[in-house]
């Protein structure tokens, strides 16, 4: 297993307990600034070419759960 990007711990990042024990904005800034994919928070790529079928467990998008925000609309306009 590879290290994690965030803090070369040995667990992958959505275990990480720098993103996991951060407030939900600071997760979102660890998450762009290490790159990371929006869906499953794995590095080299990109929500766009997520090969994980998994989603959001809370509204189903395709971001991961830890980095949902509540009270948002996701309508048009």
């Amino acid at each position: 297993q590879r290290p994690c990007v965030v803090c070369t711990g040995e667990h992958p990042e959505f275990r990480c307990s720098k993103i996991v024990n951060s407030s939900l904005k600071d997760r979102r800034d660890i998450v762009a600034a290490a790159n990371l994919c929006w869906n499953c928070l794995a590095p080299r790529h990109r929500v766009s070419e997520c090969r994980s079928e998994r989603t959001c467990a809370k509204c189903s998008r395709r971001h991961h759960t830890l980095l949902h925000l509540t009270n948002v609309t996701h309508g048009m306009g």
